[in-house]
């Protein structure tokens, strides 16, 4: 009995991150590696909290973006670039982009 509701609640698989609108926005800006600032300038956020919650942290948490210098996460110098997964995501967002 217990198995059945663990196998009907599937607890075992991990939560699949949902990849919002917001993190395609930064994914197709990013060009080598870019400071919070001028990302934050380039998407027109003004509100630093609105920023790294549904952008910066979220493609982060995603497996989008990293940091430049993850062993220093407070650095001023820091920046971020995309992954080998952004990468693939950016080039089929801007191929999908050219096609309209």
């Amino acid at each position: 009995m217990l198995e059945d509701i663990i196998k009907k609640n599937s607890f075992n698989e991990p939560a699949k991150k949902t990849v919002t609108k917001e993190i395609k926005s930064l994914v197709k800006l990013i060009r080598g590696e870019c400071s919070r600032l001028s990302l934050q300038k380039i998407l027109e956020v003004d509100n630093l909290n609105l920023f790294y919650t549904y952008y910066l942290n979220a493609s982060i948490e995603a497996g989008l973006i990293e940091k430049t210098n993850p062993e220093k996460p407070q650095i001023a110098s820091q920046k971020y670039r995309l992954t080998n997964k952004g990468l693939t995501l950016q080039k089929k967002l801007l191929k999908g982009k050219n096609k309209k």
